[in-house]
């Protein structure tokens, strides 16, 4: 629903519908895969999260995958390579729903699997997701291995172009989760038509080893640990107590990173709840507004002109995503959404998204700008007063009144044409 009260298609752009159906067998929501190529709204988009759909609460597909009784469940990255799978006979597949994977469904493969094996993309986009998984699985002590893929980016078209059968074979040769890591590492370092034995270069097999002690440090349990250290000392052809020296090293800095973090989030917490609750319906409407605009070229030239910049914005989440932009635009001459939203963790994406994506119902984005740009600037003197008068800074104070007047009188903004 728009604003005004009117209606319009979510799914507007051309994609093809799937119902997602929760563990209970009970449609929730619906998902849409984009058909064209050159959309930049997202591969995937789904119904708005509601009190029974929570997109990081399910498993597309876990309907019919619970009923496997294999004992562990595939995990794919879209609708078509479930779809895919159970057509040949696979029916342990499952998706997230359009977004990275979550400790909640990681709670749900452990109910309904206890093991899992990462069937993600093969591109570099993929093997991050997979490692990203992989880890939210481990920690949660689930059993996890890896398929690499040949002969096909992934699932669906692997199954169509070779079969079930042979993506059976495939899922049997899955890689444990630490032994993936580790030679996807060895391959930077080990050339593609050489035994996959050792490394030989002096400076590659230190920083091979350093790059290597880093997953060796995650291990906890101590006979997992023994097998990938030993594994590693032979690649890198260095001792094992220097291998356990260095894990040492990095878990020490990993104790100490994790104090630095807990404390620095506590602090964090505590300044944005001190902003949030200095922030009116106003101010925080404006931002959300103009950070809705913002990926318009148009836009964010009217933005630059009045010398408008992150600090303006008052909410921290606010802030993030207008540096983001800015520094997009500087960089590369535009705001790809796609880009945006992957820079944002679970917990935050949900809502940049709803900013980005929500339809103001504006006919000219450079006029609808001006209001919520006025507003920032406005709100934005107001602080710098308050804390000039705080202060007792009254000269410093009455200047910036001055100046304030006269950009008013002989600095209008702007009128761009079209209507709101």
């Amino acid at each position: 629903v728009r604003d005004n009260g009117t209606y319009y298609d979510a799914f507007y752009d051309g994609r093809v519908m799937f119902p997602i159906i929760n563990v209970q067998g009970n449609i929730i929501g619906f998902g849409g895969r984009i058909m064209s190529e050159k959309s930049n709204t997202g591969k995937y988009l789904n119904s708005p999260e509601t009190l029974v759909f929570k997109k990081k609460e399910n498993l597309f597909g876990i309907n019919l995958a619970k009923n496997d009784r294999s004992g562990r469940l595939l995990l794919m990255e879209g609708y078509m390579d479930v779809i895919s799978l159970h057509q040949e006979g696979i029916t342990n597949a499952v998706a997230s729903l359009g977004t990275a994977f979550t400790e909640e469904q990681a709670k749900i493969v452990k109910r309904y699997g206890g093991k899992a094996v990462l069937c993600y993309d093969s591109d570099d986009a993929g093997k991050k997701a997979t490692i990203r998984a992989g880890e939210i699985l481990t920690n949660n002590g689930i059993k996890t291995k890896v398929l690499t893929m040949v002969g096909g980016k992934d699932p669906d078209e692997f199954v169509r172009a070779k079969g079930g059968d042979m993506f059976r074979v495939m899922i049997e040769g899955a890689k444990p989760f630490i032994e993936y890591r580790i030679d996807e590492i060895q391959k930077q370092y080990t050339p593609t038509d050489a035994e996959n034995t050792g490394i030989y270069d002096p400076e590659e097999r230190i920083e091979f080893t350093e790059a290597a002690a880093k997953i060796l440090a995650e291990i906890k349990n101590p006979v997992e640990y023994e097998i990938y250290a030993k594994r590693v000392s032979e690649k890198a052809g260095i001792s094992i107590d220097a291998i356990n020296a260095s894990v040492a090293n990095i878990r020490r800095g990993l104790e100490k990173e994790q104090e630095r973090r807990e404390e620095g989030e506590l602090r964090r917490r505590k300044n944005e709840s001190v902003r949030a609750s200095g922030v009116d319906a106003k101010i925080f409407n404006a931002e959300q507004l103009l950070l809705s605009l913002l990926c318009d070229k148009s836009v964010y030239k009217i933005v630059a002109e009045r010398t408008v910049t992150p600090e303006y914005f008052s909410v921290p989440l606010h802030r993030k995503l207008a540096e983001i932009i800015f520094n997009m635009f500087e960089n590369f001459g535009n705001a790809d959404i796609n880009k945006i939203l992957d820079i944002f963790d679970e917990k935050d994406r949900g809502n940049v998204a709803k900013i980005l994506l929500d339809d103001k119902n504006v006919m000219s984005a450079s006029k609808a700008c001006i209001q919520p740009i006025e507003i920032l600037i406005e709100a934005n003197d107001r602080l710098h007063q308050e804390e000039m008068l705080k202060s007792g800074d009254l000269e410093a104070l009455d200047s910036l009144l001055k100046k304030s007047a006269n950009v008013k009188k002989n600095n209008k903004p702007k009128q761009y044409g079209g209507t709101v």
